[in-house]
């Protein structure tokens, strides 16, 4: 049995360890997340739940080594955080931006597939915002939280409000309140 002393030291080759695999794991993480968190946010499931913690408990172990201890998780927690700083500085673009997924009545089958959505997906949340048919229906624009935003025909709607939504400079004039 180890003493609650040996938990507290880290050596330099331990805690160089702990910054790579961290910040590896921590980047690999953010990846599949791009690639993925469109579809897991917009439809979470019992599945889509444990992905998620399976996924963190992964990050997890792997980031602290054979031996987690009070320093490496630290560690670990800095090396985190420190990689969300340089990446948030290096960002170009928007963090995140809505998405086209119905467009007058339309399900937009390629932004759905860019965003590992199916049809089934997107009528399960139409269903829980009270919709049952896409008839009157402009816009529907998957958040990026996963949140769907429905905006009704006929409803007066400015560009600007659409400012962070992908493909927005493509939209028909007609939605427009202006009509430009």
């Amino acid at each position: 049995m180890k003493h609650f002393g040996d938990y507290l030291h880290l050596s330099s080759y331990p805690a160089l360890a702990v910054v790579v695999t961290t910040a590896v794991m921590y980047l690999l993480l953010v990846w599949l997340l791009h690639l993925w968190g469109a579809r897991l946010l917009a439809n979470p499931s019992s599945h889509t739940t444990a992905t998620m913690v399976v996924l963190g408990a992964i990050v997890g172990r792997a980031s602290l080594g054979l031996t987690p201890d009070l320093e490496g998780g630290v560690l670990a927690l800095a090396t985190v955080l420190g990689v969300m700083v340089v990446l948030g500085r290096l960002r170009r673009h928007p963090r995140d931006r809505a998405e086209v997924i119905v467009l007058e009545g339309v399900m937009q089958g390629e932004a759905l597939r860019r965003l590992g959505l199916t049809e089934s997906d997107v009528w399960s949340r139409l269903r829980q915002a009270g919709r049952g048919s896409l008839d009157g229906l402009a816009l529907a624009l998957l958040e990026p939280s996963g949140v769907v935003t429905l905006l009704a025909d006929g409803a007066p709607l400015m560009r600007e409000a659409l400012a962070d939504v992908r493909g927005a400079e493509r939209l028909p004039d007609r939605l427009f309140a202006d009509g430009s």
